[in-house]
């Protein structure tokens, strides 16, 4: 943990009440998560648009004109962005976290009513139960968007471009 990162261990804090500071401060950072998530997931759909309408005329070409070498490496390299952006905004289980988030779905739909009730009265239960599982929910997103989302999105969005560059290299030394 870097060293500015406050940790607060039990009974060690001054209890001071969930003010609108702290309520606005946890809302306005998962906002910007949760922002940044549907971002990550409209530049994957994006990027699976173009490989698939770019996809589409290379079959069209490859009826008409055959196979080469061009349209191999293109093929190629849009079946691959679209895997790696697909990766992108495919759901993760949450089976085998370590800590489970009381606040996903993922996690509290595999238990029953009562003890999702159960779960929420906890988190209520003081604010500082509330303060920590909203800021557990905040890291958890971001753990995905970090190791997961953004991960392939640039794998998808290096892929596309450094494929469009082989292959426009290859299309100029072939035809020069």
């Amino acid at each position: 943990m870097p060293d500015w990162f406050p940790i607060m261990e039990p009974g060690t804090h001054k209890q001071r009440g969930f003010d609108n500071a702290v309520a606005t401060f946890l809302r306005t950072v998962q906002n910007h998560h949760v922002s940044l998530s549907q971002m990550a997931d409209q530049k994957a759909n994006v990027l699976i648009g173009a490989s698939f309408v770019v996809l589409s005329i290379l079959f069209h070409e490859v009826s008409q004109r055959g196979f080469n070498l061009i349209l191999g490496l293109l093929s190629a390299t849009c079946f691959t962005a679209c895997f790696f952006a697909a990766l992108a905004i495919f759901p993760r289980s949450g089976k085998g976290n370590s800590h489970p988030n009381r606040l996903f779905f993922g996690t509290f739909a595999q238990g029953t009513s009562e003890e999702f009730h159960q779960s929420i009265n906890a988190i209520l239960s003081s604010d500082q139960e509330t303060i920590h599982a909203m800021a557990e929910d905040i890291y958890q997103l971001g753990c995905v968007l970090h190791h997961h989302k953004y991960r392939y999105l640039r794998y998808a969005y290096r892929t596309f471009l450094c494929g469009l560059s082989i292959t426009a290299a290859t299309a100029v030394v072939m035809y020069l």
